[in-house]
């Protein structure tokens, strides 16, 4: 090669140089990582085995400091007192709670607890509210109280047969027609005799719901449904009157409407 054309070559190389330098590589976009599935955490819950102990711990404070040495754990329940196995679970499990902190627990104790159960929160959790009385003057020692997750399943009410509890001697029918009988919601007589008490899941038999509800199913019970039956049997037991203690539709079958009333004569 000669001095001529190796310096044009290297001429033409200073040249391009520039230009390849200006030329940025192509950058190649990377697609980001995808991120992990978000995990979803399950619902916390209460480990059994110290469902109590919360409560059990309130409740020792207040045998401490009253200086009672044993507790009774007598019975929880609903307000309106409806089937339910919670309050035997209730007790059972408190009543292990108090025995595993070293409380001595007796039938015969200077002190017992007692309490009430409502559900809340859709009826998955419930409220427990213990209060501790001394057993000689049931005067309050203490107690608390403590959110649980409902771990039970209450039984759903039922259509039933009219229960009826004589409470007096019944007589003959006084009104000329079961339609004469009375209804009132409170008490009105002053001067009255209880003949006796019914009890009834009542249910409708047939007939369309509200238009809401479609066009075929059973109709929504009502005491008005009821009344005729009611009445009758007011009329057969000698009674003049009724006083309707309870009208509801269950919470967990609106097919069923609870009714309890008196049958009383005047």
């Amino acid at each position: 090669m000669t001095k001529r054309s190796g310096f044009a070559i290297a001429s033409v190389l200073l040249i391009l140089q520039p230009v390849f330098a200006a030329s940025p590589r192509a950058q190649v976009k990377k697609s980001p990582a995808p991120r992990p599935a978000k995990q979803v955490q399950p619902p916390k819950t209460q480990d059994k085995k110290g469902l109590f102990d919360p409560l059990a711990k309130q409740i020792e404070s207040g045998l401490r400091n009253s200086k009672m040495p044993s507790v009774d754990v007598r019975d929880f329940s609903y307000p309106d007192a409806h089937a339910s196995e919670g309050p035997a679970i209730v007790k059972k499990e408190l009543t292990d709670s108090l025995a595993k902190r070293g409380v001595a627990v007796s039938t015969a104790a200077g002190a017992f607890v007692e309490g009430s159960l409502k559900d809340v929160s859709r009826k998955s959790k419930v409220e427990v509210h213990a209060v501790l009385r001394e057993s000689a003057t049931h005067r309050a020692l203490g107690g608390g109280g403590q959110l649980i997750l409902k771990t039970w399943k209450d039984p759903v009410a039922a259509c039933g047969k009219m229960e009826y509890v004589s409470l007096a001697k019944s007589g003959k029918p006084r009104e000329s027609s079961p339609a004469d009988i009375k209804f009132v919601f409170t008490e009105f007589w002053p001067e009255r005799t209880v003949l006796g008490k019914i009890l009834w899941n009542f249910c409708s038999t047939g007939g369309r719901t509200s238009p809401a509800a479609g066009k075929q199913g059973k109709k929504n019970p009502s005491l008005n449904d009821a009344l005729p039956e009611l009445q009758k049997k007011a009329w057969e037991e000698g009674g003049r009157a009724l006083i309707i203690d309870k009208n509801e539709t269950d919470p967990d079958n609106r097919e069923v409407l609870r009714i309890e009333a008196r049958v009383i004569s005047f």
